[in-house]
């Protein structure tokens, strides 16, 4: 079955099961009773993790087993609590309710500027197939009669392209357009040439994105009355001052959220990142030194004087270094 059919979200899935347990399985069980199901899944995909990610040697039982099919049990248990209590999951996940002090704003701020976007191409992520926004903007942009995205870009003071090489480098990206619209260059809808642009040096857009961007806040800029360059109230040093505020000023000043990058639009490692990985890989190292395990040549019942003649009948067997490992 083709993901675009299969693929469902949450709210789907939550009615699927709903519908499966209230025609074919009959009735819940307790919600108690699915709880300890659910404790019992997590375990069965623990060890399956551990046998192939961890130390654990693999077990019998547990040959043809997958991870997916694991994961699938603890989905549709977790799932069918959430029916039980009243849990809409996908409200759930949307909640802006949980940030309910400022310490938690100024995280979720902070994790914003550590986050890493997916690339502003023609690869869309999963919820957005799911969701069929690719397909509502190419036709909402039909619909209301946007041009194609050779015109786009020529309203726009860029010039027009003559071939798919022109758009982007890419063979495959050249190929996959060609086949959708039939070699016709100027057939490309407007999102999906836009999309399919190679990006400007240093950003994150393509030329088509980038003149859009510019046009819509220059419009903004010059019909904003209240704009500072406007503002009568403000002298020369103080629209000085404003030009050289950045937006990780105004997190700064107004949250506190600290050691956050200047340009807060493109991620970076943050500056004590590095030397506090390396230094719990050194403190994991050092551990692993002091309770590694030691081969030693011990004594037997048959021999006595093994050790004071320096030399052994040959029993040899792993003992731990220090107390910490016997433990």
């Amino acid at each position: 079955m083709s993901e675009s059919v299969s693929a469902i979200t949450l709210r789907e899935a939550q009615e699927s099961v709903d519908q499966w347990i209230r025609t074919v399985g009959v009735r819940y069980f307790s919600e108690l009773t699915n709880l300890g199901i659910l404790v019992e899944e997590v375990g069965e995909l623990s060890r399956l993790i551990v046998s192939k990610y961890g130390d654990q040697s693999f077990k019998a039982s547990d040959k043809g087993k997958e991870m997916a099919d694991e994961m699938a049990d603890v989905l549709w248990v977790l799932i069918c609590l959430a029916n039980q209590t009243g849990v809409d999951l996908t409200d759930a996940f949307e909640n802006p309710a949980l940030l309910t002090e400022a310490e938690d704003l100024d995280s979720f701020l902070k994790g914003l500027t550590m986050e890493v976007q997916e690339e502003t191409d023609l690869g869309l992520v999963f919820g957005m197939r799911v969701a069929l926004l690719d397909a509502i903007d190419i036709q909402r942009a039909r619909d209301h009669g946007i041009p194609d995205y050779n015109t786009m870009r020529e309203s726009f003071g860029l010039p027009r392209v003559s071939s798919f090489a022109e758009i982007n480098s890419n063979p495959d990206i050249q190929q996959a357009l060609a086949n959708v619209y039939g070699n016709n260059i100027d057939a490309i809808d407007p999102i999906v040439g836009a999309l399919a642009e190679e990006l400007l040096p240093g950003a994150s857009v393509g030329p088509l994105v980038a003149a859009g961007f510019q046009t819509q806040f220059s419009r903004l800029r010059d019909s904003d009355r209240f704009w500072y360059e406007n503002d009568a109230e403000f002298d020369e040093a103080e629209r000085a001052l404003l030009r050289q505020t950045r937006f990780s000023d105004i997190l700064r000043r107004n949250t506190g959220v600290s050691n956050i990058p200047d340009n807060v639009f493109f991620a970076v490692p943050e500056p004590g990142t590095l030397p506090l990985l390396f230094g719990w890989l050194l403190w994991q190292f050092g551990f692993a030194m002091r309770m590694r395990p030691q081969f030693l040549t011990i004594g037997c019942a048959a021999c006595g004087s093994c050790r004071s003649a320096g030399r052994c009948c040959g029993v040899r067997e792993w003992r731990p270094a220090n107390k910490a490992a016997r433990l």
